[in-house]
């Protein structure tokens, strides 16, 4: 079995946390919110970790503590932005779609 990607450890695994040193500032959760306030009133294009550190009151070098790179802002805001790709649970009484499909949720 090979390694996943450091991209797809940075989405989908728990943060690790560091067991000395100064208690972690930021959260991806906080740097992808950012991110999104930017590219919501100014569009992608002027999405950078420069801006995004700013906004979040912290150094371009400190975010780069949580985030290698753009790429990988970009994919945490996705990621965000589409929530949690993992199957829910029906609401209760819920019986199934309209058009006569069943599954949660209804497609």
């Amino acid at each position: 079995m090979t390694e996943p990607h450091p991209a797809l450890r940075l989405l989908w695994e728990p943060p690790a946390r560091p067991t000395r040193g100064p208690k972690p500032g930021l959260t991806l959760e906080s740097i992808a919110r950012a991110g999104i306030e930017i590219a919501d009133a100014e569009g992608l294009a002027a999405v950078s970790m420069q801006r995004v550190a700013g906004l979040l009151g912290h150094t371009k070098m400190a975010l780069y503590r949580y985030v290698p790179g753009k790429a990988e802002l970009v994919a945490l805001m996705i990621e965000h932005t589409a929530g949690d790709p993992r199957p829910r649970a029906a609401p209760p009484g819920a019986s199934g779609s309209p058009s006569g499909r069943t599954g949660w949720p209804p497609s």
